[in-house]
This record gives C-alpha cells, sequence and structure tokens, in this order.
C-alpha cells in the first residue's frame, strides 16, 4: 500500500508543510525568457564588496540582492539622500531591446502607481538609469505567507480568517482602482511584525481600462496552482472575480498545507477546470463548516456563482460570526520572523521565476498492432506526423538482443529470424508483474514494452513539434481499470504526459463531426451515432449522443480479448491443421515457424480489404503449402465471430434506451470493415436505414488530435469534442471475517459524466488494547475489509476485484471515535484514484486502484530514465 510522504507527520507540522512548497508558474505570455540566477546582473554587483563600492541606480544606492520577481531581480538599496532602504526591482537589460517586455514591466509600474493601501506594498519611484529600467517599492520587514508556513505549519482557523478579511480589503481597493492581480498566492502575500498582511508584485496585473497586447487568449498567466477556471479556459475574458478564486485557492493551502489539486502542471490547470476540490473539512476536521462555505464559494468553477466582490466576502465573514473578537490572537507570532526579509514572488529554490513554458500536444491512435499521431494546429490544420522513418504508423513490436533494442518496423524484420527475441501484443499481458523472457538484459513489466514504443513516437513528433509534451491517447471504450492503469503507467515511463485516455468511439465520432462540420452539415441538432470496431485490441459497439457539437457514450458493449486477433488466430490455426494433414508436421510446436506462420496470416487478411482473394505461400521446415484465402473463405471460417460482434451492437442498442430512429450514423472502424459484405452484413443487421461511414486509423488520430486541442490550455471549444463517462460500476464489497462479503455496493454507476467523486465518512472500532492471551481475537480480525469492486461487460453477474483497505487498521493510533473519510474520484480518463483520510489527526493513505498495485512514482522515473538511456546508447 503506498502510504504519502507526509502521512507519519502529525498535522501543522513544518515537515509536512514544506514538502508542498513548489509551485509551477506560467508568467509572461511575451515570450520564452527566463528570469533569476546571478548571471543576469547588469552591473558589477558585488555581495562580498563594501557598501560604497556598490552600482548606484539613479538616486538609490544597492545594497543586497533580496530576490527574484517575475519580471525582474529585486535588491535591497538605499536612497543616497533620504538615507531610506527600499526594494529595488530592475528589469534585466538584455531585455530593455524588446519593446514588449519593457511595456510589461512599466504595466506593472503603472499598476502599483494606482495603489495607496495599508494592505498593498507602496510604489515609491520608477525610472531608467544607466539603460536599466527599475521600480522601487517599500521594503516590508516580515515574511512571506508561504515561509510562515514552512516555519510554523498551517494556519490556525482565526488568522486564516484575519488573512481573508486583510486580502479582501486589499483586493477590494485595487478592484476599485481598476487593477486585476492575476497571481493572489501565498508566497505573493507578507505577514509584517505588527500583523498586517501585504499584497506584494503586481507584474502579472492588468489594468481593466486598458487595451493592451500582453492580454492574450493565447497564454496562460499566473500560477499553476492558484490559477482560476477562466485563466485556463478563457485567459481573455478573466476579470476581477479570478483573483477571488485565487484566494481561496490560497486559503485551501495555508490552512491544510498542500494545493487544491496535485500532478504535472497541464493535469493541475485542467483540474481548476473540472475537477470539485475537497472540502476544507474533509481535510481537516477542526475547520468550522462555515468557514468551509466561505472557501467554496470563493473557489466556484463559474465566475457567477462566486462573490461578486471583495467586500461581499467580509460582509459574509461577518455574517457568519467568524471574525474573531480578539484582533491580537490573530497576528502571527513576531519571535518567528527573520529580521527585514524580502520574499521572493514564487516558493522555487533560489527564488527564481520562471517564464512561461511553452506545451504542445499530439493525438495517439494506440492500438495493439500499430500506432499512429496526429497534431491539430491553429486554425484547425492537422499535422500527420511520421513516426517510424517516413511511415505515419509504427508497428508495435520491439526486438532486443541484450543491450541493443530495435523498434516498429525494424523490429519486425527481425521477427522470422529472431522470433525468441520479438515481442508484440504487449497489451495481452497487462497485469503480469514481469515477462519471463528478458528485454535489453531484464525482465521488464509489460508497459515498458508499450513505453519504448511510445517513446519512439514522441521522438519522432518532437522532431516536427518541438514542445510536444502532452498527449490524447486512444483506448478501447471496454478498457477495465486494469487497462487503463496500465496504459497510463505505459504513457508516463515514455515521457508523455497523459492529457486524456479518450474512449476511441468518441475519437471516432469527434472526427466525424469535424467531417461534418466542414461540409456545412448542421451541428446544433441532437444526434446520436452507432459505433462498431474491430480491431486487434477490441472488439465493441457504442452508442453516442451529440448535441452542441459534444459527443457522449451512453452505452458499450465489448471486450478487449474478442478483437481482430482472433481473427488472425482462427485462420492461422486452420492454415497450421492443412500443412499438419499433407506433410505431418505441427508447425505450432516450433516457435520460429509459429511466428512466421502468423504473420503471413496478418498480412493476408490486412491485404483482403483491397483485394477479392490473396494467395497464401508458407514454407516450413523444407515443406511448403499455398492456399487462395478469398473475402468469402474469410467470413465463412469467421462466422461466429462476425455474429458476436453484430450482437454486441444490437445489446448496444438495447441497453442505451435510444430509439433506432434517432441513431442516424454507423461508424465502422477496423481493417476488416473494407471487405464491402462484412460492411453490408452488419448495416442490415443493426442500422439498415441510417448513413455508412468507414473510419480509418488516421481518423482515429485526428480524433484524438482534435480533443487534445480542446484539452490543452487554453482551452479552445470552437469545434467538436468529448465528453468522456463511466462505462462500469464502480462498487464497494464489506467483507465480514465472520459473515463474509456483502452484496456490491454501487457508488459510482456507470454512464456517470466524468470527472466526478464521491465522500463519505466511516466510523469503525479500532483496537484500543492488544488481545490479552494468543488465543484471544482481537478488535482487528473482526472489523470487516472494504474491497473496491468494478462491474464487467455481463453486468451483474461478474466483477473484478480492485484496491481493498481495512478502516481499523489503517492508522494505527486511531481513537475508535475518530471518524475516517471515504473519497473516491474517478477522472476524465476512467481512471480511479481513492483515498482514506483520519481527520482529526490530518492523515491520508492512498488506497491501491487495483489489487495488485501498479507501479509507484518512483518506480516510473527509474523506468523513465532506463528508457531514455536505451535511446541514448542507439543514438551512439
Amino acid at each position: 500500500m503506498t502510504i504519502p510522504p507526509n502521512q507519519s507527520d502529525p498535522p501543522n507540522s513544518p515537515k509536512r508543510d514544506r514538502q508542498v512548497e513548489s509551485e509551477t508558474r506560467f508568467v509572461d505570455p511575451i515570450g520564452n525568457y527566463e528570469l533569476g540566477g546571478e548571471d543576469q546582473t547588469d552591473f558589477a554587483y558585488d555581495p562580498s564588496a563594501p557598501l560604497e563600492t556598490q552600482p548606484v541606480l539613479g538616486e538609490y544606492q544597492i545594497i543586497e540582492k533580496i530576490g527574484a520577481g517575475g519580471m525582474g531581480q529585486v535588491f535591497r538599496a538605499r536612497h543616497r539622500t533620504m538615507q531610506r532602504d527600499v526594494a529595488l526591482k530592475i528589469l534585466p537589460q538584455k531585455f530593455s531591446n524588446h519593446p514588449h517586455l519593457v511595456e510589461r514591466f512599466y504595466l506593472e509600474v503603472r499598476a502599483v502607481a494606482k495603489l495607496m493601501h495599508p494592505n498593498i506594498v507602496t510604489a515609491f519611484d520608477a525610472g531608467c538609469a544607466l539603460g536599466v529600467h527599475f521600480l522601487v517599492m517599500e521594503l516590508v520587514d516580515g515574511i512571506s505567507l508561504s515561509s510562515q508556513l514552512a516555519i510554523e505549519g498551517t494556519l490556525k482557523q482565526d488568522q486564516a480568517v484575519n488573512f481573508l478579511k486583510q486580502a479582501a480589503n486589499a483586493l477590494s481597493y485595487a478592484h476599485s482602482q481598476g487593477v486585476v492581480h492575476r497571481d493572489i498566492k501565498p508566497s505573493n502575500m507578507m505577514w509584517t511584525r505588527n500583523g498586517t498582511l501585504k499584497i506584494l508584485d503586481f507584474g502579472l496585473a492588468h489594468l481593466t481600462q486598458e487595451a493592451t497586447t500582453q492580454q492574450s487568449d493565447k497564454h496562460l498567466i499566473g500560477t499553476v496552482e492558484f490559477m482560476s477556471p477562466e485563466q485556463v479556459g478563457q485567459p481573455n475574458l478573466v476579470d476581477h472575480r479570478t483573483d477571488l478564486y485565487s484566494l481561496g485557492a490560497s486559503l485551501f493551502y495555508l490552512l491544510t498545507g498542500q494545493s487544491m489539486f496535485s500532478g504535472e502542471p497541464v493535469q493541475i490547470a485542467l483540474a481548476h477546470l473540472n475537477k470539485e476540490p475537497p472540502a476544507l473539512y474533509e481535510v481537516r476536521s477542526d475547520i468550522d463548516l462555515r468557514l468551509d462555505a466561505v472557501f467554496q464559494k470563493l473557489v466556484a468553477k463559474n465566475p457567477k456563482d462566486r462573490y461578486q466582490d471583495a467586500d461581499a466576502i467580509i460582509t459574509s465573514l461577518t455574517a457568519m460570526n467568524l471574525l474573531a473578537a480578539n484582533p491580537s490572537t490573530q497576528t502571527v507570532s513576531v519571535s518567528k520572523l527573520p529580521h527585514l526579509t524580502f520574499e521572493p514572488p514564487t516558493n522555487r529554490p533560489q527564488g527564481e521565476s520562471t517564464s512561461q513554458k511553452g506545451y504542445e500536444a499530439i493525438g495517439i491512435e494506440l492500438g495493439m498492432s500499430t500506432t499512429r499521431a496526429s497534431h491539430v494546429e491553429a486554425g484547425r490544420n492537422l499535422i500527420e506526423i511520421p513516426i517510424d522513418g517516413d511511415k505515419l504508423s509504427i508497428r508495435n513490436m520491439v526486438w532486443s538482443d541484450d543491450e541493443q533494442i530495435a523498434v516498429g518496423d525494424a523490429a519486425s524484420n527481425l521477427r522470422a529470424s529472431n522470433p525468441n527475441q520479438i515481442f508484440y501484443g504487449f497489451q495481452r499481458w497487462f497485469g503480469i508483474p514481469l515477462l519471463e523472457r528478458t528485454f535489453a538484459g531484464r525482465r521488464v513489466p509489460p508497459e515498458i514494452l508499450l513505453a519504448v514504443v511510445l517513446r519512439k513516437v514522441l521522438d519522432a513528433s518532437k522532431l516536427r513539434l518541438p514542445q510536444v509534451s502532452h498527449a490524447v491517447v486512444n483506448v478501447p471504450s471496454c478498457y477495465d481499470q486494469l487497462h487503463r492503469q496500465c496504459v497510463m503507467t505505459a504513457c508516463r515511463c515514455a515521457g508523455v504526459e497523459p492529457l486524456q485516455l479518450l474512449d476511441r468511439p468518441l475519437a471516432a465520432a469527434i472526427a466525424h463531426l469535424e467531417t461534418q462540420k466542414q461540409l456545412n452539415v448542421d451541428s446544433s441538432a441532437v444526434k446520436h451515432f452507432l459505433f462498431v470496431g474491430l480491431q486487434t485490441s477490441a472488439g465493441e459497439a457504442s452508442v453516442i449522443h451529440v448535441e452542441k457539437e459534444i459527443a457522449r457514450i451512453v452505452t458499450t458493449v465489448g471486450d478487449w480479448k474478442l478483437g481482430l486477433a482472433r481473427w488472425h488466430s482462427r485462420i492461422a490455426e486452420l492454415l497450421a491443421k492443412r500443412f499438419q494433414e499433407q506433410h505431418g508436421i505441427d508447425v505450432r510446436q516450433d516457435l520460429s515457424s509459429a511466428s512466421r506462420l502468423q504473420r503471413s496470416v496478418e498480412m493476408a487478411i490486412d491485404r483482403l480489404g483491397v483485394v477479392q482473394q490473396v494467395e497464401l505461400r508458407y514454407e516450413a521446415k523444407q515443406k511448403e503449402i499455398r492456399w487462395v484465402l478469398s473475402r468469402e473463405d474469410l467470413l465463412k471460417h469467421c462466422e461466429d465471430l462476425i455474429q458476436e460482434l453484430i450482437q454486441f451492437a444490437q445489446q448496444a442498442l438495447l441497453s442505451s434506451g435510444v430509439d433506432i430512429k434517432s441513431i442516424s450514423d454507423l461508424l465502422l472502424v477496423g481493417d476488416p470493415f473494407s471487405i464491402p459484405q462484412l460492411r453490408d452484413r452488419v448495416r442490415k443487421a443493426v442500422l439498415p436505414k441510417g448513413k455508412m461511414e468507414l473510419m480509418s486509423k488516421a481518423d482515429l488520430a485526428r480524433g484524438a488530435a482534435l480533443q487534445a486541442r480542446f484539452l490543452m490550455p487554453p482551452i479552445d471549444d470552437t469545434g467538436p469534442r468529448a465528453e468522456m463517462t463511466s462505462i462500469y460500476d464502480l462498487g464497494l464489497v464489506s467483507i465480514d471475517p465472520v459473515r463474509g462479503p456483502s452484496a456490491p455496493k454501487v457508488l459510482i454507476p456507470k454512464g456517470t459524466l466524468l470527472p466526478t467523486h464521491y465522500s463519505r465518512t466511516l466510523r469503525f472500532a479500532a483496537p484500543v488494547s492488544p488481545p490479552a492471551s494468543p488465543t484471544q481475537e482481537s478488535a482487528t480480525s473482526k472489523s470487516p475489509t472494504l474491497q473496491f469492486v468494478e462491474s464487467t461487460r455481463l453486468g451483474s453477474v461478474n466483477w473484478h476485484r480492485l484496491g481493498s483497505i481495512n478502516p481499523a487498521t489503517s492508522f494505527a493510533r486511531r481513537p475508535t471515535e475518530d471518524p475516517m473519510q471515504l473519497r473516491l474520484e474517478v477522472d476524465a480518463s476512467g481512471i480511479l484514484d481513492s483515498k482514506l483520510t483520519w481527520l482529526a489527526a490530518n492523515m491520508q493513505l492512498a488506497i491501491p486502484p487495483l489489487a495488485d498495485p501498479p507501479m509507484d512514482s518512483v518506480s516510473v522515473q527509474q523506468w523513465r530514465t532506463w528508457i531514455e538511456t536505451l535511446y541514448l546508447c542507439q543514438a551512439k
């Protein structure tokens, strides 16, 4: 069972809070410029030199460097006439040749110059000397809230309320002056020695009355952990209410010591759009429900549902009697404050500030036999990416000889001569901890083989799109938790950050909708598609609901074991029997012969999509057999498999409850559908009067790329896109040691819109003392175990076991009466994440998503490094 690093630390401990200080900041929308570091100083500043030899800017004598801001470095300086110490922020001289950067710097100058308020750092002066632009500000004798957290731990409730009140006062004034901060966070707010809160760093501020070139809808602006949904989705529509959301996110951090959402930057940004944060009282049991109500209103996804101005926050705190009567109990512990510190605006090491980082996303059609990738540019122009030499698809096949590897066609070419060293069909082995045969000198999990192929896809994509880092990856909609977790792990081991695992029927629907849009087909009407897919990775059928260009699966029936691979095996078995009848040799007993036989059949079936018949010529043991395989032969020998696929489609139609007359289009995916007889049979059996569209792998990759275009912040919602729904029920079984397991209770039913969550308070008795004798049963042995389960395509007849936990034994020191909070989350990829929290102690355990837990983050990073090393060695 994976235990978070902070699990053993008591609430409010400094150690616990330091672990969550790192932030990711998307800053200037004007270029990829890195600020911070000693090499950025533009004059002869020497920290060891006497004061009188330090550089002078105008009237200001530089004393020491104290930090770095979003648009420059910050020094303590002294006005030579007034002998007043100030904070002097400079724009690095090398940026002075960029008018847009200078304008951004003076945008901050103009923003701060408008503001004179006790809760906002005051600006005294600005100018340019020696070619260096600078801003002079009040030097605050205090500490940032983020550093306060690291020193003393999380805030008490009355301190948090005091913070809210003062911050709201500051924002109310700033907003009244037409200034929106856009980067409110704990490290941009300081406690002074007298307990006054001051907001600083207006480097990203927006003057609402000015139309500036910096206000762009093509860049993320702010710090991702505290970014509002509209900053992610529609940056050009940001107004003062974005600061209120960031204030709520800051409140969560100050009270819990962690950000509302975790993950890599783009995942966090998307979580602000799509995920509901946990309630404060779910993380800290001592938090008043009234304060949680204020928090929830601050972080509402829709700005219309938030407080409409900062004054309303104070009004609400007063009405709820949350403001403490004795203000002295709300100030910071002055004895803990270091003398005269100026905190950098981010919590990064050495206080360095980062600029906007560019990200690009691709769409990946991930099959069992081949993979394809596409990218959609601005203007919805499609780029198909060559990923195996000049080929647009790559075979999911790898070969190794000790530490030498081959991938794709290079591996396929070695298949006949080296069948013992070939790996393919990786998804069949998901769930096996380590394969028996070694790859590149090591026994590896099957996810690593898939990761090696995905790494090749990523590297090839970077040749065309250097900033590619993320992807939407298509998977069969019938994939269960095991397969989704394994694909996600493979992506991360490959260095691909998955924006989403997209159900393949939805990728087909998006591509089809985009084609209809280009043909000016009405996209406003509600419609339904029937998807039928027969690929190596699965056989499945789905009914898809479409409204306002948004596609959503109503129901899916299928199985990853019942795909095209069974067609290949069926014909290979027939050919092997014919060979044995003619020559008395069973080629299935020899790996090399069997591998060549399988490959011959796969190529023959592929060819039948374009020709009426194909001659199979197979040699083994100096013997030969020829078989003319026609389309009719293939369909005859696979008749039961065809009927099975038709039944999937009929069951999907029946269980969806959708009137067949409302289904307008039949989308067929899979190479065998190139055979007209098969297309006609399926159409006649399931949708005789609807339109039929044959979709290719290129279409599926295009659908994934279009979804990636929609998901990659800032959001582009101008075209077709998909919303995921849960395909299977997720439930809970209570296993009593005496009475046995209960019937499964469904917690998240299939068809639920994703992402979603389920939360419940649990009360279980914990053992108070050990048993008096070895024969006496402890309370622990009598406590029930919670077993999480997932339904299958067989419905309530069959369930898959997922992770399990015994609540009574999860926290050894938990008093019997202390409740626990169970929280289940299913993300937009359909992947389950569950946690159990001991509320009183603010301790949390991650519940394994599977009966056999998948790779942890440390193992993922180790395998990722190993794969990178493999490719580096190959390059040499």
